[in-house]
């Protein structure tokens, strides 16, 4: 910033030197075309040097300018930017070198401040300034000081009738002009009109009481001059003092409105701020709005992916359920088969069971068979060898032989009869031990299709477990990515929905905590809610504050201009009864004029009888004060006391008047 501004100086030096440059060469041109020779006061203006501080000042202070010198000048003059302020202050100007000077002044706009004074310029050349004056609207100061331009009233006229159109001059020095009371008049006139004129110099003329007396009236319409000197114009006193007490007047009114002026702008600019401020809330609401509504969106983005992740887990429980039916059928299927095997089996083992036990009967009839079989072969063996012992009477006894064979043929027969007997019996115990591995062989490839089966059954379960546990594993791989995914995502945006987040990772481990969640969610929600239903009610009511104060404020201003308003109208009454008394004043002047012939004592009654007329419109303007002072409010106490001084200032000037009148009444 600091570069910036030494950058724009030096650019402004730059250019400043440029058009001194320009000037002084314009002014060298003119005066090689006129044959005059150059003043050493421009030639010695600085050339172009960015680092010198050009000065925006063109003095010609004591220099004696000619006629021609002058014309140069102000061919210079005409259309340059670089001086601010000519000063020709004792140059022996004359009528028609003023007119020259003003003549180029018309087309400059660059001269704020133009002095003339201690010059002869005389009603042409007031005529001159007269003219710029009606044209030039850049030109704040012009100061006319010991001139001559009050030798004829013309020329002070229209000095008087450019300032009733002019609206940027300032300054105005008419100091020892001799200016005549008419020519006064003229300039109080034109007072009328002007409201931007602030100091007028009219020190050392001839105004007079009848210029004194126009000008008290001129400023009682004029509410801009805040400096007027009269001193050492033959005014009376009492009107000098009445023109001290209007312009003091005028500053007091102009301290009031620059007052109202910055209590207006600092008004405006606590507006300003609070207007700011409410900008600041607004954009604050409008944020949180924002806000909230990215709450709320992402909220609606993670209730429809909860939405999804709820679906794809009904779907998977769905999956896990038809798992389970179709697990809980085969296990049913399973468990009829055990059943079934078992019911088998147990059917297998009865038969085997009973073939054991026809077996082991079996198995005691052939060893009782065998048993007597054996009894037989040992009978038999005691037979035949009680027959080999009885041989020798067997002979002898062939009848009891031929019985013995008989019997032995019967013997035989029957062990015949017995080996058939345990040839069907070990024909039996055959098929019964076929039957017996059959039924093994059977409740063994029963057995073995049992397990078979459920061997088969384990594995279409373990396929089952193992295709639910690889779908229930993928599906926990796609919620951990979609969470890791949406936990990224999550981590980038504020740290509020870090509870979100939270809930979306409680979601991986715990399915069942997602209704306390979205719960949790919509508390937020509400609490969201809330908050803005709050800062919206925290706005409203700082814009019916603000509302309010900008009414009050307004309010304050009406009454405050209500107030400057009355006290205006106050004052103009005051001034009224003020020149009415003047104007009685005068009359009982001019009545005692008249009667300075008479006695004393009618000379006293006569001084009585004013007195009297004097006390009565003093306690009539007593009454009228009082009656003013209980209008105005103690906040324009200040008003009060400028009334309090005026009306002891109107006081004294009575009494000095009365005084002055007895002084000369006594002499």
């Amino acid at each position: 910033g600091g570069r910036a501004r030494d950058h724009a100086r030096s650019g402004r030096r730059v250019a400043v030197g440029v058009c001194m440059q320009g000037f002084r060469e314009r002014y060298e041109a003119a005066c090689a075309a006129l044959q005059v020779p150059p003043l050493s006061c421009v030639t010695s203006l600085p050339s172009l040097d960015p680092g010198m501080v050009a000065t925006t000042t063109l003095d010609f202070s004591g220099v004696c300018l000619p006629s021609q010198a002058c014309v140069a000048l102000a061919q210079a003059l005409r259309g340059d930017t670089t001086f601010s302020e000519l000063v020709l202050a004792d140059t022996s100007l004359n009528d028609a070198s003023c007119a020259v000077v003003c003549d180029a002044l018309k087309d400059n706009k660059c001269v704020r401040t133009l002095n003339l004074c201690g010059n002869n310029i005389r009603q042409k050349g007031a005529v001159s300034v007269a003219e710029l004056l009606k044209i030039n609207n850049t030109m704040t100061s012009l100061s006319l000081e010991w001139n001559n331009i009050g030798l004829w009233d013309q020329g002070v006229e229209t000095v008087a009738e450019s300032l009733s159109i002019n609206s940027t001059l300032r300054e105005l020095d008419l100091r020892n002009n001799k200016i005549s009371p008419q020519a006064a008049v003229s300039v109080a006139h034109a007072l009328h009109h002007n409201t931007t004129l602030e100091k007028l110099d009219l020190r050392w003329n001839h105004v007079g009481l009848l210029g004194g007396k126009a000008l008290i009236e001129a400023l009682k319409h004029n509410f801009s001059l805040i400096a007027l000197d009269v001193t050492g114009n033959e005014i009376p006193e009492d009107v000098a003092q009445a023109i001290e007490l209007a312009v003091l007047r005028n500053r007091e009114i102009l301290l009031t409105q620059r007052k109202n002026k910055e209590a207006n702008q600092q008004h405006q600019l606590n507006m300003q701020q609070l207007q700011s401020k409410l900008d600041e809330q607004n954009e604050l609401d409008r944020h949180n709005r924002e806000h909230c509504e990215e709450l709320k969106s992402q909220l609606d983005e993670t209730k429809d992916t909860y939405t999804v992740l709820e679906e794809k887990y009904r779907q998977e429980q769905q999956n896990n359920n038809t798992f389970a039916a179709k697990i809980a059928e085969l296990e049913s299927t399973l468990r009829v088969a055990r059943e079934e095997g078992a019911t088998a089996l147990a059917q297998s083992r009865a038969k085997f069971d009973k073939s054991a036990r026809q077996l082991a009967v079996s198995k005691q009839e052939t060893q009782a068979a065998q048993t007597k079989y054996r009894q037989l072969q040992e009978r038999y063996a005691q037979i035949r060898s009680k027959l080999n012992d009885t041989h020798s009477a067997c002979v002898a006894r062939d009848t009891t032989l031929a019985a013995a064979e008989e019997k032995m043929t019967q013997l035989a027969a029957s062990e015949k009869e017995w080996h058939d007997k345990y040839y069907s019996l070990e024909t039996t115990n055959k098929k019964l031990e076929a039957e017996i591995s059959t039924s093994t062989k059977a409740g063994n490839e029963a057995k073995e299709q049992f397990r078979q089966e459920r061997n088969t059954h384990e594995t279409q379960l373990r396929k089952l477990q193992e295709q639910t546990e690889a779908r229930v594993s993928e599906i926990s791989i796609q919620l951990k990515k979609q969470e890791e995914m949406q936990s990224v995502k999550l981590l980038q945006r504020d740290k509020s929905l870090q509870d979100l987040t939270t809930e979306r990772e409680l979601l991986r481990s715990q399915n069942g905590q997602l209704a306390q969640e979205v719960a949790a969610l919509k508390k937020a929600q509400e609490v969201l809610s809330l908050q803005q239903e709050r800062v919206s009610q925290v706005a409203r009511e700082q814009q019916m504050k603000l509302e309010r104060q900008t009414t009050d404020a307004q309010a304050q201003v009406v009454k405050v201009e209500g107030q400057l308003q009355a006290l205006r109208t106050e004052l103009s009454q005051m001034e009224a009864r003020l020149m009415v008394m003047q104007s009685e004043r005068d009359k009982a002047r001019h009545d005692l004029e008249v009667q300075q012939q008479l006695s004393k004592q009618s000379l006293d009654s006569l001084v009585v009888q004013h007195n009297a007329k004097v006390a009565a419109l003093e306690a009539k303007l007593a009454n009228q004060e009082q009656v003013a002072a209980q209008a105005v409010s103690q906040e324009r106490a200040h008003a009060e006391r400028q009334l309090t001084r005026l009306e002891q200032a109107l006081e004294k000037a009575l009494k000095l008047a009365f005084a002055e009148a007895r002084a000369k009444d006594a002499s």
